[in-house]
């Protein structure tokens, strides 16, 4: 993967300050709107395939060979080491809750909602399988240091999946309907949007959850994968309170790569009427 444009002295997202915060939300908001309007990037940006991906353990070998014959991937024919290992990762995720809820979505229009460069385009055309499919990522145009952009990565990363598009935009002006809506690790807390150099003005999950359920089909799915309890409890407030009501969750205690805080994946659809009865969002 790609080294993120990170500010030089990453704010700790628990001990920073709210006047540290604050200092660092402002420098990112001149930043951004910079970014916004420049919209400079180079072009056709291709990436080295890893081709094999040797020096791991037995167990992680396996899973990787069952998840190839399983979805028909091979990420490391396209994909640097780092990118192949994150579509396996995350790709063992979504087959593991595909066992745990016995759920595989058959929904034909997938959005995908904060999709950075979009390098896991082919790890979600492989399991959704969709019609279509689209990454939609507001900040697209930060310069990583060779002088490409979330963007250019993300054309190379949708450039053989013919169904696949990515959008730079803000996704609560986006236009259409979709049946399935992914959201990994959004901005539920404040701290990590900072930290990613966003500024505080962009925070704003509840108009963004809002608009999930406006472009969520009745019968559609929205799946979110949050960073720890602290995002998750969040999360859940702001998702009840928008009209979702929660089916399913699962705290993802062993996954292929090791994380600091244990990801929690919860599925959630829209409430269809005043009788439906919402669970307790601290539950």
């Amino acid at each position: 993967m790609p080294e993120e444009f990170t500010s030089s002295e990453p704010i700790q997202t628990r001990q920073a300050p709210d006047l540290t915060l604050k200092l660092y939300s402002l420098i990112n908001k001149v930043a951004f709107s910079i970014r916004k309007k420049r919209r400079f990037s180079r072009s056709n940006y291709k990436e080295k395939a890893a081709w094999e991906l040797h020096h791991l353990g037995n167990t992680i070998q396996l899973k990787l060979e069952e998840l190839r014959n399983k979805y028909a991937v091979r990420f490391e024919n396209t994909l640097d080491r780092g990118n192949s290992l994150e579509n396996y990762h995350l790709l063992a995720i979504l087959d593991q809750l595909s066992s745990q809820w016995l759920w595989r979505p058959t929904h034909k229009i997938h959005v995908d909602v904060g999709s950075k460069n979009f390098y896991y385009a082919s790890c979600l055309a492989a399991f959704f399988n969709p019609q279509q499919l689209t990454g939609i990522e507001l900040d697209a145009f930060g310069l990583y240091t060779n002088f490409h952009t979330r963007q250019s990565y993300a054309q190379y990363y949708i450039k053989k999946i013919k169904q696949a598009r990515f959008l730079a935009e803000d996704f609560c002006k986006y236009p259409d309907k979709a049946d399935t809506l992914t959201f990994f690790y959004p901005f539920v807390i404040p701290e990590p949007l900072v930290r990613w150099d966003l500024p505080l003005s962009e925070f704003k999950p509840d108009t963004l959850f809002k608009k999930a359920f406006q472009v969520l089909n009745d019968d559609g799915q929205l799946l979110m994968i949050n960073q720890g309890d602290e995002e998750y409890q969040a999360a859940k407030i702001i998702l009840s309170a928008n009209g979702f009501v929660k089916m399913k969750s699962y705290h993802l205690k062993e996954t292929l790569l090791a994380r600091q805080l244990t990801p929690i994946a919860s599925l959630w659809k829209k409430q269809q009427n005043t009788h439906e009865v919402i669970p307790n969002a601290h539950t």
